[in-house]
């Protein structure tokens, strides 16, 4: 699946989960947090996360997400936002093993 293929409530619920990783890194400053916020708070954020129904447009976006959170160091509050989605939508995580090149 692509980006291109998500519905409209499947693409706003990766702006809004992607806005809640940014908003959790501590580096984020006040006007960055002005731009990006479209939900009134978190849990309605959260609300309309679990109203996305199709399995591949959940994985899709979650791995978005996790790929912004993982730009820099995962902090606690993405690591719990990230959990508790996965284990909501069912969203198996996986992470590739890293080979030694040396």
């Amino acid at each position: 699946m692509e980006l291109g293929e998500l519905n409209e409530d499947e693409r706003i619920a990766l702006v809004a989960l992607l806005e809640m990783v940014v908003a959790s890194d501590r580096d984020v400053t006040l006007e960055d947090l002005t731009q990006i916020k479209r939900f009134a708070d978190d849990d309605a954020a959260r609300a309309f996360l679990l109203t996305i129904q199709r399995q591949e447009a959940r994985e899709l976006i979650y791995e978005t997400a996790l790929e912004a959170a993982m730009a820099d160091s995962i902090g606690p509050k993405e690591s719990d936002l990230l959990t508790w989605l996965a284990e909501r939508w069912n969203v198996p995580v996986r992470f590739a093993d890293v080979d030694d090149e040396s």
